[in-house]
């Protein structure tokens, strides 16, 4: 049995189509665990509304967050393989059977599995992540975890004993629960592909994630702090480009001061001249946003690295 752990808070309209999209699925064999972080717009309602017995409904009375209802699902869960939906996101019909039989397949020492992901645009057009998957890691794969996230709960089926052996969700964490366990579950296990995206996104201005917010900026800081022993293990190039990354969400956050530290920081423990430009800007907070925005975010952070 699959036990799949589908979060959500106030999503009514976009939670029932989540969860048709795990119950029409062609492996048959599975549990849906929703876990009501403290809704107040009638989700409880529609879940029970759908009348299916493969669902159950847990309910915090608080709203606690991402990773405190994903360990509560994974506290109820009975399967040995664990999977996760997000209650903005669908799955094509075969995305368990796929990754159910690739993981049984590897072999023991691989615990996860993953997929890439395709969200449509509004303005036509899609995008799947990773971009190239021919050339997706695989394996033994913690050092490009510890550099990039690039893997979503979404996309992922893992064994139990995955997550008895490194634990659960960090609940500290507002933002990048799914990257913070990935790195930790890749130190012990490798992590199997399936060359086929599998989930279709929700976009982002329809779900929590995006924008460069306090908890961002908190949520790269507490992951540089605990894996920073590994940080330096994988080289300090990859330990530069986190503190870039700091430095450039704390920028964009509005925090200048602590942005710099972090930019003085990443030249001394490898410098880059792309990143030094980068600091001259960083001088000048507004000009810096500004530039970001104009290069579209995402190409120009990619050169601090």
């Amino acid at each position: 049995m699959v036990s799949v752990v589908l979060p959500t808070f106030n999503r009514r309209p976009t939670v029932g189509k989540a969860i048709r999209s795990v119950l029409q699925q062609t492996h048959g064999s599975l549990e849906l665990l929703v876990v009501d972080d403290a809704s107040t717009d009638g989700t409880e309602q529609l879940v029970r509304e759908l009348g299916d017995a493969r669902i159950g409904y847990l309910r915090h009375e608080d709203n606690r967050g991402g990773s405190a209802a994903r360990n509560t699902g994974l506290a109820a869960a009975r399967g040995s393989l664990i999977a996760f939906q997000d209650s903005d996101d669908t799955w094509l019909p075969h995305k368990l059977e796929r990754q159910v039989a690739a993981l049984l397949g590897a072999g023991e020492r691989t615990g996860v599995v993953y997929c890439p992901y395709r969200r449509d645009l509004p303005d036509g057009g899609s995008e799947t992540h990773p971009a190239d998957p021919a050339r997706a890691p695989q394996g033994k794969i913690h050092r490009a975890l510890l550099r990039a996230n690039f893997i979503g709960t979404p996309t992922i089926v893992a064994r139990r004993t995955c997550f008895e052996s490194v634990g659960g969700f960090d609940e500290k964490l507002q933002r990048f629960q799914d990257w913070d366990w990935m790195v930790r579950a890749s130190r012990e296990w490798d992590v199997g592909f399936v060359d086929e995206p599998l989930v279709l996104a929700g976009f982002p201005g329809d779900n929590i994630s995006g924008g460069h917010t306090a908890a961002l900026v908190q949520a790269e800081r507490r992951l540089l702090d605990k894996h920073e022993a590994w940080l330096r293990e994988a080289g300090d190039d990859v330990l530069a480009y986190r503190l870039w990354h700091l430095a450039h969400v704390s920028i964009m956050q509005g925090s200048s001061g602590a942005g710099w530290s972090h930019l003085i920081r990443a030249q001394r423990t490898s410098f880059r001249w792309s990143r030094a430009a980068l600091a001259l800007l960083a001088a000048f907070p507004p000009l810096y946003r500004a530039t970001y925005r104009l290069t579209r975010g995402a190409r120009f952070a990619h050169r601090g690295g």
